[in-house]
C-alpha cells in the first residue's frame, strides 16, 4: 500500500537512517558517507512513496484500534443478539433439565438444535459489516473472525450440542472455518478508492476463510473499488438526468 516500483532517473544514495532506508538523488545527497550505497542510473528500486500514501489516505490501522473499534460495534450488536436468544431458550432448557425418559429430551434437544440453527441463520448471518474505507481489509477480517467465533461459542454453550448422535440437526457445525466461509459471503462488505487496497483484501479475506475450493472472484461483489464519499459515477448520474 505505501511502496512502489521507482526507476532511478540518475545515480541514486541509498541511505540508512535508523530503521529508514532513504533513497536520495546524487545530487542531492550531499556528500557521500561510508556507510552509503549508490544505486547507478536506471536500476529499478521499491520504495515507499509517500506522496501516494498521502493523496489516497493509505494509512494502516494498528490491531488495537481496529480490536477496539470492533467491540464496541460488532460484538456489541452480537451480545444484543444472544440476550434474545437466551431469553427464547431459557424456558426450553429448564424443561430438558426435568426430562423424564430420553426421547422426551432428545425431543428437546433437536428443539434447542433448531432454534439455535435458526438463530445464526436468520439473526446472525444476516448483518452486515461495511468498511467504507476497508484498504487491505483489517477491520473486515477482525470482524469476521469475531463474528464466527460468536458462532461457535453459541454452539458449543448448550448441552445438547457436543457428543451428537444419529437423528440430531446435521447442519449444526462448531468449525471455525466453515463458519468464518459463511460470515465473509453473508456478512462482510467493503470499499475503498484504491484498487491495490481492494485486490489486498480480497486476498486477505480469502486467506482467513481457506476456502481453497473458490477462486477469489467469489468476493468480488462483496468487496468494490469506488468512491465512498462521492458513492455514484459521474457518467451514471449524467445518464439518470438525460
Amino acid at each position: 500500500m505505501e511502496h512502489n516500483l521507482f526507476i532511478a532517473e540518475e545515480n541514486t544514495i541509498i541511505r540508512k537512517s535508523g530503521n529508514k532506508i532513504r533513497f536520495i538523488p546524487e545530487s542531492k545527497a550531499g556528500k557521500i558517507r561510508r556507510s552509503d550505497t549508490i544505486l547507478p542510473k536506471g536500476k529499478v528500486y521499491f520504495s515507499e512513496d509517500a506522496k501516494e500514501r498521502k493523496l489516497t489516505g493509505s494509512y494502516y490501522t494498528p490491531e488495537d484500534v481496529v480490536e477496539y473499534i470492533v467491540k464496541n460495534t460488532v460484538d456489541v450488536l452480537l451480545e444484543e443478539k444472544k440476550k434474545e436468544l437466551i431469553k427464547e431458550i431459557e424456558p426450553v432448557l429448564k424443561e430438558l433439565d426435568s426430562a423424564i425418559n430420553e426421547s422426551e429430551r432428545r425431543r428437546l434437544e433437536l428443539f434447542i438444535d433448531d432454534k439455535i440453527l435458526k438463530f445464526v441463520e436468520e439473526k446472525i448471518l444476516s448483518l452486515s459489516v461495511l468498511d467504507p474505507t476497508m484498504g487491505s481489509g483489517h477491520f473486515l477480517v477482525n470482524a469476521t473472525n469475531h463474528i464466527a467465533n460468536f458462532i461457535v461459542e453459541i454452539l458449543n454453550e448448550y448441552p445438547c450440542l457436543p457428543d451428537r448422535q444419529p437423528g440430531y440437526n446435521s447442519e449444526i457445525d462448531s468449525n471455525p472455518g466453515l463458519w468464518r466461509r459463511r460470515v465473509v459471503e453473508d456478512c462482510i462488505y467493503g470499499v475503498d478508492l484504491n484498487p491495490l487496497a481492494v485486490e489486498l483484501a480480497k486476498l486477505c479475506l480469502w486467506i482467513t476463510t481457506a476456502f481453497k475450493e473458490k477462486p477469489l472472484s467469489f468476493l468480488n461483489h462483496h468487496l468494490k473499488q469506488g468512491n465512498a464519499l462521492v458513492g455514484v459515477r459521474r457518467y451514471f448520474l449524467s445518464w439518470m438526468k438525460s
